[in-house]
């Protein structure tokens, strides 16, 4: 077993760093331990939970290295928390020799640890690669004052899924939700400011943002009336030098067009970006011509590729998300698929009838289906309420959103209900306006999306890191930019990603978005290269006014429906072509874009020596390697100089 983040004391690191103790207990035995402590194994002693400037740490100490006072008083005492408060521990008089200890102290820093598991009077620490290292027993008490005391500090919470699971909260991810959390952008649209309007004092940036996790879902009315031809707008032209400066002078400068603004790559791996056309979109002409005689779709990838190059005409939508999100197959004849419709519409109506008849004793006793309905009801009530179709009060629509997201938590309670999910299924709703339909589609287009509300958010880093190696690759000046400014991180895409990208364009367009997207072509994963057209594009903004990790996530948020669809699209698919035709993909590339590795090291010159190829490639790796172990592991401090 790997014990390397056990760290072994024999000096007591209380007195010698001055940490801050904030809980302790006593007569807790080791009944799990690593091969380093086997001596300790069933030894009893008392825990610690301590504070070391901003990390926190447990330490186990043998009583023999620890020295007890007010125990007859803590003794006397039938409240919980006066036992704790009243014990405390000192080094033991004649400490034992360092050269050769009996007993070693055990600590383990909380940033190490996954997750805790508790069993009755037991507490199992579970480390970061899911092993199951330390089991501390209580042997006059249970674990719940130890839990309560991280949960105070705000260091742990209880799965939603198993009340016996304590997840330990990343403090880097923690950062991340806060300044979401709090982020409100129609302020970030009305803000006035100089040319560098986030540069204020810590507090002062905290009592002006909003608290919306996901920014306000209510869309901005100056926009919806904008030009079809829409242009990105420069961010160096809607950031005035002027001290005069407002965003309704700034809307009225001059806009160009996407294509004008990209900056051609300087990078001999990469040839030369050329812009994909958009065609026009799916009619219904040639979906009749795709459609048999007993009503099967003949040719579904060419369907899909149609839908690709130009999405799907409006009067056509409805039928066509249907088979994208797998509630009809293309293979049915009509006879099946009504069939199968009727089968899904039965067993929907099943689900709605297991929550729906519940009663209010068994609600009651039902915490994490509870739970999930008030995060539900809160949800629904803030969910596209600007579009007509869930607008005003007492609206059925709004009933139908939280009916079938509730369902939901029925049918697939391991993942239940995360914030953003009302988001993913408004627009099924609006367009198919039928219940069962809608929740097989919002079941369907889930199956692609679920890994983005994993409670431990490992889904969403891993596709931040995707991210940030396409980008590194796409726009190697971008991200050496990233890099040298503390943002290399990318979570000022994190939003994107969770909801995909449904809080960046209008309602129209994200329509079409998603089902270019439901497509899988022109690769996996194209949803990520939407994000590096739209970063290409603000390339100039970042770099010219020097924008920090602050300012570009005030940036990027303020460009929510201002983008032009059609040239995102266009951009996104060039940069897929210049990637794929690069003359040196490596493989960790390829494999985010779903095509085969060539070997464990890319391709290479036939002209090198293969021992010399291996060997310098091996270096490459291992910087990368270390390259990513900082990217995981060192945002901390530039999150805090932003934020507080």
């Amino acid at each position: 077993m790997n014990s390397s983040w056990i760290e072994e004391t024999t000096v007591d690191s209380l007195e010698l760093y001055g940490d801050e103790e904030i809980f302790n207990q006593f007569d807790v035995i080791l009944t799990r331990v690593p091969a380093s402590h086997i001596n300790e194994l069933n030894t009893v002693g008392v825990i610690f939970i301590f504070k070391r400037q901003d990390s926190y740490f447990i330490e186990w100490k043998p009583n023999e290295n620890v020295e007890i006072s007010g125990a007859e008083i803590a003794e006397e005492s039938t409240d919980e928390w006066s036992i704790i408060n009243q014990i405390t521990f000192k080094p033991a008089a004649n400490p034992i020799s360092f050269l050769s200890p009996k007993f070693k102290n055990l600590r383990v820093a909380l940033s190490d640890i996954k997750h805790f598991k508790v069993h009755d009077s037991e507490l199992q620490l579970i480390n970061r690669e899911s092993q199951h290292i330390v089991t501390y027993m209580f042997k006059r008490s249970t674990p719940a004052s130890f839990l309560r005391t991280l949960s105070l500090y705000r260091l742990q919470k209880q799965s939603l899924n198993d009340k016996n699971l304590y997840v330990v909260k990343d403090p880097e991810f923690e950062k991340l939700q806060k300044s979401f959390a709090e982020l409100n952008i129609e302020e970030i649209k009305s803000s006035k400011g100089p040319n560098r309007p986030f540069l204020v004092h810590g507090y002062e940036f905290l009592s002006q943002i909003g608290k919306n996790v996901l920014g306000t879902t209510t869309r901005s009315n100056r926009f919806q009336d904008r030009p079809g031809a829409f242009k990105f707008e420069i961010g160096t032209e809607t950031v005035s030098n002027s001290k005069d400066s407002s965003p309704e002078i700034d809307n009225q400068k001059n806009e160009v067009d996407m294509s004008e603004k990209v900056e051609e790559v300087k990078d001999d791996r990469l040839p030369a970006r050329e812009i994909r056309k958009r065609d026009s979109p799916l009619t219904l002409k040639q979906w009749m011509e795709f459609r048999t005689e007993d009503g099967r779709i003949s040719d579904p990838d060419r369907i899909k590729e149609v839908i690709f190059r130009g999405g799907i005409d409006p009067s056509l939508r409805a039928d066509v998300w249907k088979y994208l999100l797998n509630y009809d197959l293309w293979e049915h004849t009509t006879a099946e698929r009504e069939e199968r419709r009727k089968n899904l519409h039965d067993e929907y109506y099943r689900m709605k009838a297991q929550w729906s008849t519940l009663s209010k004793l068994q609600e009651r006793n039902f915490s994490g289906y509870r739970d999930r309905k008030c995060q539900i009801e809160k949800d629904v009530k803030r969910t596209d309420r600007n579009i007509e179709f869930y607008n005003g009060d007492e609206n059925e629509n709004v009933n139908r959103l939280q009916d079938i997201l509730l369902t939901y938590v029925m049918y697939n309670f391991d993942v239940g209900y995360v914030q953003g999910m009302s988001d993913l299924l408004s627009p099924i709703l609006y367009l198919l306006d039928d219940e069962a339909a809608s929740f097989w589609c919002f079941v369907g287009f889930m199956e692609r999306v679920f890994r983005n509300f994993d409670e431990d958010q490992a889904g969403m880093k891993n596709q931040l890191g995707k991210m940030r190696t396409l980008m590194e690759f796409a726009n190697p000046r971008l991200f050496r930019y990233f890099k040298t400014h503390d943002s290399d991180n990318m979570y000022f895409c994190f939003r994107w990603l969770l909801v995909w990208y449904k809080r960046e364009f209008t309602h129209e367009d994200i329509l079409e978005l998603w089902e270019v997207l439901w497509t899988n072509l022109p690769c996996i994963n194209f949803h990520l290269l939407i994000g590096i057209a739209i970063l290409d594009n603000e390339m100039t903004t970042f770099i010219e006014n020097e924008y920090g990790f602050t300012e570009i996530l005030k940036h990027v948020n303020d460009l929510s429906e201002r983008m032009n669809l059609k040239q995102v699209l266009e951009a996104a698919e060039s940069i897929y072509h210049q990637i794929i035709n690069s003359k040196r993909l490596p493989d960790r590339v390829r494999v985010i874009l779903g095509m085969d590795p060539v070997n464990a090291y890319g391709d290479e010159p036939a002209s090198e020596d293969e021992e010399e190829i291996k060997m310098r490639k091996q270096m490459e790796l291992k910087e990368e390697d270390e390259d990513q172990m900082r990217f995981e592991n060192s945002c901390d401090a530039g999150l805090e100089q932003n934020y507080f």
